[in-house]
Formats: structure tokens, sequence, C-alpha cells
């Protein structure tokens, strides 16, 4: 057990070494304290993540088109393409499994300036079927 001896030897160590236990006190302390800002700043992405998503069902799949990446069938890399209407009704009538399918029209050139009644904004145009709002 801690006898008196022990604790009187503990403190004459601490005020000899003020430096030394302060310093070490300090970094007790800043360990701790980022423990606790990782834990939170973790938690807080969880959070936003889930927030984010909540409103999605969880068995949800998006896909989207990009440009291509090399040269194929005579056409050049970088050239854009588009899912048409008929490719998603070669979706639902090929994968039976598909519930819900809700193409989206996205604007390729980012935000547009959108302007009425001498008030202008940036926005970025998308449009959605109404199947959207079952998914």
């Amino acid at each position: 057990m801690l006898d008196r001896d022990l604790w009187q030897e503990v403190f004459h160590i601490l005020k000899k070494n003020k430096t030394r236990t302060v310093l070490t006190g300090f970094g007790v302390f800043w360990g701790i304290f980022m423990l606790v800002v990782m834990l939170g700043a973790g938690r807080g992405l969880k959070n936003g993540i889930f927030y984010g998503t909540g409103d999605l069902a969880l068995n949800s799949l998006f896909i989207w088109t990009n440009s291509t990446t090399i040269p194929n069938k005579g056409f050049d890399r970088g050239r854009y393409w588009n899912f048409t209407n008929e490719d998603s009704q070669a979706l639902l009538d090929n994968i039976h499994e598909i519930e819900v399918l809700a193409p989206r029209l996205n604007y390729r050139g980012g935000d547009v300036e959108i302007s009425r009644n001498n008030r202008s904004d940036s926005f970025r145009i998308m449009g959605d079927t109404p199947e959207y709002l079952r998914i």
C-alpha cells in the first residue's frame, strides 16, 4: 500500500522537477484533449453522413455517365454520352429486381446563372421524375 514516506518522495520529486512535471501534465492533458476532439469529429462526420442520406433507401444504386477515357470504335477519347429513355426502359424490362427507376436530368455545365426581377444567383439545374420521391 502507499505509505506516508512514498507520498513525501513523490511530492519532493515533483517539486524538484517543476518543468518536467508541468510538461508531463500538459502532455497528458493534450493527449486526452486530442482524443476527445478526434472522437467528436468522427461522431460528427458519421452523424452528418447519416443525416445526409437518411431519406434514401438502403438498397439504392446510383449510376451516372462521364466522359470516355479511351477511344472506342472510331470515337475519340473524352467524348460525353448520356442514358436515354430507351436505356431506362431496357433496364426495367431486363432486370426484374428493379422496383423503382428514377432517371435524373443533370446539366453538365455545373452551376448556371439564373436571374429574375433584377436578382440573380447561381444554381445547379437537375430534373427528376416523380418516381424519385418513392426512393
